[in-house]
């Protein structure tokens, strides 16, 4: 699934920035998926969801992880000091011809005292918009099934959208 984009001219206090978020038409997909309570929460069984990650910066370094039954994992690390955001694809299935690498994307707005992203993951690729979008990774995954299990190292919140379509 190639997403839509919508680009917006952000002012920040000395700055310009492009923001970078999915457009209404994918946000329009989203269907409200319960994950279940405790430490490993599973994940619809569709091919494209978005789940919404928000934890309080103070708290330091913190983690996500998408996992499937083949032990493969798709790793996202906030990253407290270089105030980064990385998706770590070392473990997330096929990792031939330089796709299993770690990807680097510095946040923006260094004052925001929570930290808020938007992950929406389909068959192939793994897209992450933070800070409304001033900060973006995509890549390109290859899991042999499915990611099945959500984990998360901190305090946090979590929600989940299965993206049908309708």
């Amino acid at each position: 699934m190639t997403l839509p984009r919508e680009l917006t001219l952000v002012e920040t206090d000395n700055d310009f920035f492009l923001s970078n978020l999915p457009s209404e038409d994918i946000l329009a997909l989203r269907t409200q998926y319960v994950l279940d309570v405790g430490q490993v929460k599973s994940l619809p069984q569709s091919s494209a969801y978005e789940v919404i990650w928000k934890f309080d910066k103070s708290i330091g370094n913190n983690t996500i992880t998408f996992a499937n039954n083949a032990d493969e994992k798709l790793v996202i690390n906030y990253v407290a000091e270089g105030n980064a955001i990385e998706i770590d694809r070392t473990q997330s299935g096929w990792i031939d011809k330089g796709f299993g690498q770690i990807a680097v994307a510095p946040l923006k707005l260094i004052d925001e005292s929570e930290i808020a992203l938007s992950i929406i993951i389909d068959r192939s690729t793994a897209e992450i918009f933070c800070e409304n979008g001033l900060s973006t990774l995509t890549s390109n995954i290859f899991p042999s099934m499915p990611y099945s299990k959500l984990m998360v190292k901190s305090n946090c919140t979590v929600k989940c959208f299965e993206l049908k379509a309708q």
